[in-house]
């Protein structure tokens, strides 16, 4: 897959997203609960919600993500792990 493809992929997956729910909380919570993502997409998901979380988002938003950052968590440390 080339890089527009790529682009292109990741553009279709968010506006999925995008019109399917309402916040940026639901939005990452979808992307984190229905992926089926390479390791490195995976690493970006994680950078992604760090940066989300460092936004200050308000307490309705956090509740969004129940148990997604664990998981999340838990799927990165792995494939750092097999890197090593």
């Amino acid at each position: 897959m080339n890089k527009y493809e790529k682009f292109m992929k990741k553009v279709r997956e968010y506006n999925k997203y995008k019109n399917e729910c309402s916040s940026r909380g639901a939005f990452l919570r979808e992307k984190i609960m229905n992926g089926n993502y390479t390791n490195e997409e995976w690493l970006a998901l994680q950078e992604e919600l760090i940066e989300f979380i460092a936004s200050h988002p308000s307490k309705e938003e956090l509740a969004e993500l129940p148990g997604c950052g664990e998981s999340l968590a838990m799927i990165c440390s792995a494939i750092r792990e097999r890197r090593m």
